[in-house]
This record gives structure tokens, C-alpha cells and sequence, in this order.
């Protein structure tokens, strides 16, 4: 994969799961705040936004992407297959983002989409850069 179809994996992860957000906010299930949402209510100017973003970006999407999708998710895919390994990592990864619905649902496809990138592209790569993007604009969506 390249950088710009890498980047729009993520912003297409990233719409998707602000729509399932919504849609379980509609639905009347209670959405808790994410960890960043409290650090960037703490925020108080540009540069202290600037450092939340540039602290959860790369960092996280770099070590969540080589738990879930480097370890998890190749463990999986060799002792049950492709089907239950996207499914199964990314279920792990939602549910390690909170454990009422609220919290898990939106995060489950982000997982489903780097995991299938992940098993197309045979690279951590593209799902790193994905996941760096989904949580660049989780904090710019702030």
C-alpha cells in the first residue's frame, strides 16, 4: 500500500467509527469519555493540544498495532483463520478502549478494517499509519 491510500484507511476508519459512535449515542447507550477527551479538556492552548496529538498518534498506534495486529492477530489467524482473527483482534483491541458498549462498538470497526489491512498487505505499515491517522483526528475532533 502507499502513504496516501494508508492515510485514507484511516480517515475512512476514523468516519466510520464516529458514525457508529452516533448511532450508539441515538440509540440512548451511554458513550463514557475516552482518556484522550480528558487530557485534551485539560489542554489549555495550541502547543498542550500540539503534544496530546503528537503523544498519541504514532506512539500508540505504533504499540497498539504491534500488540493487536503484529501478535494477536497472527496468533489467531494461524490456529483458527483469517475469519477469526479479524474478528478476534479486533474485538481484544475494542474491548481494551472500555469495556461498556459505549466505548467498544465504535472503536470494533477500526479494528476490523486495520486487521483486513493488516492480512491484504501482509505489513504492519499501512495499519500503523490507518491507526495513527484515526487518532489524529479523534483529538482534532478533540
Amino acid at each position: 500500500m502507499t502513504l496516501p491510500v494508508d492515510v485514507g484507511v484511516g480517515v475512512w476508519a476514523g468516519v466510520v467509527a464516529g458514525l457508529v459512535g452516533v448511532t450508539v449515542e441515538c440509540a440512548g447507550v451511554p458513550v463514557p469519555p475516552h482518556p484522550v477527551e480528558t487530557v485534551l479538556a485539560r489542554a489549555d492552548d495550541a502547543r498542550a493540544v500540539a503534544l496530546v496529538l503528537i503523544g498519541v498518534t504514532v506512539p500508540v498506534a505504533l504499540g497498539e498495532e504491534t500488540f493487536f495486529r503484529g501478535l494477536a492477530y497472527r496468533l489467531l489467524r494461524a490456529r483458527f483463520g483469517i475469519g477469526v482473527a479479524i474478528g478476534g483482534s479486533a474485538l481484544l483491541f475494542a474491548l481494551v478502549h472500555g469495556v461498556e458498549p459505549g466505548a467498544w462498538l465504535p472503536i470494533l470497526p477500526v479494528g476490523i478494517v486495520l486487521a483486513v489491512v493488516v492480512e491484504r498487505s501482509g505489513s504492519l505499515a499501512p495499519a500503523i499509519v490507518g491507526h495513527a491517522v484515526v487518532n489524529a483526528l479523534a483529538v482534532l475532533a478533540g
